[in-house]
């Protein structure tokens, strides 16, 4: 399992800011935003991928990723996430 830490949750101002972003996938529990942080091994994977920053929501709040994660991490830990 991809172990992933929440950070503090949006303000409504903060999620009408992100609203404006191009996303780079989301889904039912959140989203990744547009433009890469970095690229590093994926540990879904174990290839070289690009790290987006992943917002969850959880209770009608939305959290933000204490570390980018890249896409196939994401809908890793969204699918697990999902299922909690």
């Amino acid at each position: 399992m991809v172990a992933v830490q929440l950070g503090e949750a949006l303000s409504q101002k903060g999620l009408t800011d992100v609203e404006v972003i191009t996303t780079s996938t989301h889904d039912a529990n959140g989203f990744l935003v547009g433009e890469p942080m970095d690229h590093r091994v994926c540990k879904v994977t174990t290839l070289m991928l690009a790290r987006y920053e992943a917002y969850i929501e959880k209770r009608g709040r939305y959290y933000v990723s204490k570390r980018p994660l890249t896409i196939n991490e994401y809908r890793k830990y969204s699918r697990d996430f999902a299922r909690k």
